[in-house]
């Protein structure tokens, strides 16, 4: 066998900074082969300088657009003839409270950091299932802060049902067989 046969293949959203590139690099030093998504080009090369082989491309995608979704499944498949995990890492915080937030900066909320990572699931389901694969959904502690510590709006709500996700059977747990919590702040 070939390493890259026995390499686990990851696609990692958020990639180009802070913790997804972090994992990024991660997974690179421990020999797997990485798709990064996110939405900014401008940290490709950044990622990509960072891998010193083959191992480790990157794409330009937003996980809140179904296209792009897809695109993110099929580019690993295309690049890697399979796919061992999903790490959901893609989110952006709101640090306005609620009183003062529009219900579109709250759909928007809702959608980067709890419906596309769902949805981003479903999309890689088949695929993690074939290679008994891992879903990581990476969310905040902010979803373990008191009621009178959270003043941001819905954002614990949200880091909280990011995480139910992966506690309980729903289907893709079921399906695929691994799921894990990351939790940062």
């Amino acid at each position: 066998m070939t390493e890259t046969a026995v390499s686990p293949v990851f696609i990692v959203t958020g990639a180009s900074r802070g913790i997804g590139y972090a994992i990024v690099q991660e997974l690179l030093r421990r020999g797997a082969r990485v798709l990064g998504a996110a939405r900014n080009p401008d940290t490709a090369s950044a990622i990509l300088v960072k891998a010193s082989s083959g191992n480790c491309h990157y794409l330009q995608a937003d996980i809140t657009v179904e296209t792009d979704r897809l695109r993110i499944i099929e580019k690993a498949k295309d690049l890697f003839g399979r796919i061992d995990g999903l790490i959901n890492n893609a989110g952006h915080a709101v640090r306005t409270p609620a009183s003062k937030t529009s219900i579109d900066d709250f759909r928007a909320l809702l959608e980067i950091n709890l419906l596309a990572a769902f949805r981003l699931a479903q999309a890689a389901c088949e695929e993690l299932r074939a290679t008994r694969g891992t879903l990581v959904n990476i969310s905040s502690v902010n979803k373990n802060l008191s009621r009178s510590r959270r003043r941001q709006s819905g954002y614990s709500g949200h880091c909280r049902d990011l995480i139910s996700l992966n506690e309980r059977p729903v289907w893709y747990l079921r399906a695929i067989g691994k799921a894990s919590t990351g939790a940062y702040d």
